[in-house]
């Protein structure tokens, strides 16, 4: 029995270790409307972010994105929207790489778009067409003092995303919070 107990121990270690893809996960939101259209889970994909002082750092990301046209009186272009379900850095970041945990969820959001890792069928506007907000991300609009999470309110950033040259530009359009709000010790971020 002792033998039996102390290989079962040896296989579950041994497992840990090999399967480190494990360690992060991708939970996509449900509610976040429009809620009939679901989200595609993607990655682990490397981006590199500064923090806007020449401070980089490289992460293990775990995104979910969804396309859909959005209803109106006249047929709309698709919007794309990605939400940054987990990361983790993959090395040390530069010494005084310094940004908070909204911050870091946006700027991964915004490459991803921009860098397309997976080549996915996105729709970028043409160069020369007027602005539309075709790209959002979501975040948790509502962090606690330690940088938590907190309630269920959410942030949409909306992009104009186009190719021009060769090129993708980005543009943020503007900000909007779904959801009832930050109450207790809970501070709103999305204006950042």
């Amino acid at each position: 029995m002792k033998k039996y107990f102390l290989t079962t121990v040896l296989f579950v270690l041994v497992g840990l270790f090999i399967n480190t893809n494990n360690l992060l996960s991708c939970q996509c939101p449900s509610d976040i409307p429009p809620t009939n259209v679901s989200w595609t889970s993607q990655g682990p994909v490397y981006i590199e972010i500064d923090d806007g002082n020449g401070h980089y750092c490289t992460f293990e990301v775990y995104y979910c994105w969804r396309q859909y046209a959005p209803v109106g009186p006249i047929p709309l272009l698709p919007v794309v929207e990605i939400w940054i379900c987990d990361y983790d850095q993959t090395e040390e970041c530069d010494e005084e790489f310094a940004l908070a945990v909204w911050k870091i969820s946006k700027k991964l959001a915004e490459r991803i778009i921009v860098l397309n890792p997976n080549q996915l069928n996105w729709y970028y506007t043409p160069c020369q067409d007027p602005a539309f907000p075709n790209f959002a991300t979501f975040s948790f609009d509502c962090w606690d003092l330690l940088n938590n999470p907190c309630g269920s309110t959410y942030c949409r950033i909306s992009y104009d995303v186009r190719i021009c040259q060769g090129q993708v530009l980005m543009e943020e359009l503007g900000r909007e919070r779904i959801g009832q709000g930050c109450s207790g010790n809970c501070t709103s971020h999305c204006e950042d």
